[in-house]
């Protein structure tokens, strides 16, 4: 299943090449010191996603590359089951190799309202929280490349809060 999503992958990548820029960019305003107090700051992530479902018994993989205020340039893996409702857990690594650990949910398969759950982390976002929702766009859903899968692409943002 990696593979499917790495070759559908480097189609989408390739417009993420003007992200990169800002990316780099974000992480040198936010730096990498350790916040001593936890505070809670506005979080606001740009990403493609690349999905793929095993349409057998509803499992998925997804990987995402983006870029976020506080993380910079962005990579993240999600696992999880689209059976009854759209449920995760994924790992976000940032431009430093800091991690996030996040939990994914969408109760009713829409294209707005899932939501990301920060729920920790480690370097400079240990015990991370926070939550963020997530609007999709350009989706695209492919079930020829791979009988029995179904590869699903899409752009998308997510607008929230993060304590760290």
């Amino acid at each position: 299943m990696k593979d499917i999503i790495k070759t559908a992958a480097i189609q989408g990548m390739k417009k993420m090449t003007a992200t990169l820029a800002l990316g780099l960019a974000a992480l040198a305003l936010t730096g990498t010191a350790v916040a001593k107090d936890q505070q809670t700051r506005p979080f606001f992530a740009k990403s493609h996603v690349v999905v793929v479902v095993d349409l057998s018994n509803g499992s998925f993989m997804a990987m995402n590359e983006g870029t976020a205020t506080h993380f910079g340039h962005f990579t993240g893996e999600t696992k999880g089951t689209s059976i009854p409702s759209i449920v995760g857990e994924g790992i976000i690594t940032t431009a430093n190799g800091d991690q996030v650990f996040a939990r994914f949910e969408n109760t009713d398969g829409s294209e707005e309202g899932a939501v990301q759950t920060i729920t920790g982390g480690n370097g400079r976002f240990e015990n991370a929280t926070g939550e963020a929702v997530q609007t999709q766009s350009n989706v695209a859903y492919d079930f020829v490349s791979k009988p029995g899968f179904l590869i699903l692409t899409y752009d998308d943002v997510l607008v929230g809060t993060i304590t760290y």
